[in-house]
């Protein structure tokens, strides 16, 4: 339970769209996520993840992808902040507004799954922690599956629990100044996470 609540990009994700976009977008990569999880769980189960580890070429190849990722996420964040809150976004001189596909469920959901998938911690993580807690003599697949599933749950709840937290913030947040630096923060920390996952 303490690596799920421990903070990291996933938590960062979570809090920004729950303060900045909605409790939707937040919970649609709150499920993104948690796929991603079932996901490198099963291959833990069929053993892929320990074929990843042995394989260093592989291993730098989706390190780099998934570090590029973040970056582009902060890049976006710290050079075009929004000023105001919600799925239009903002209001342009024009009177122009930026398309509801900048947010929402489905992009959230998509930009949570794909965070996860493209860092292979997640992956080796789950590998290297899992089997320390499957029983002397229990099958190992099944039994990584069922450890896989309880890891889901609870992160799943966990982030559901930080969205209930962080939603009655958004009153607060309405000054135009202080959206456009809380997404220049979470740009940075967007950054910080891309170069220490290269940096690994």
């Amino acid at each position: 339970m303490i690596p799920v609540m421990s903070p990291g990009l996933d938590t960062v994700m979570v809090i920004r769209l729950a303060t900045m976009e909605s409790w939707r977008s937040a919970l649609g990569a709150v499920l993104g996520i948690c796929t991603t999880m079932a996901l490198w769980g099963l291959a833990a189960a069929l053993g892929l993840s320990a074929l990843l580890a042995a394989s260093p070429k592989a291993l730098l190849v989706v390190k780099w992808v998934g570090a590029l990722y973040l970056a582009w996420l902060g890049i976006k964040l710290v050079l075009h902040p929004r000023s105001t809150m919600g799925l239009q976004g903002d209001a342009t001189a024009a009177g122009r507004t930026m398309p509801k596909a900048h947010g929402g469920f489905m992009a959230s959901y998509v930009v949570g799954f794909v965070t996860n998938l493209l860092n292979p911690q997640v992956g080796l993580f789950i590998m290297m922690f899992l089997p320390q807690f499957i029983p002397s003599g229990a099958p190992v697949t099944l039994a990584t599956l069922a450890l896989t599933a309880v890891l889901v749950f609870n992160a799943g709840w966990w982030n559901v629990l930080l969205i209930g937290a962080s939603v009655p913030l958004v009153r607060m947040l309405t000054r135009p100044a202080f959206v456009r630096c809380f997404d220049r923060l979470m740009g940075a920390l967007f950054l910080f996470f891309a170069v220490k996952l290269s940096l690994s």
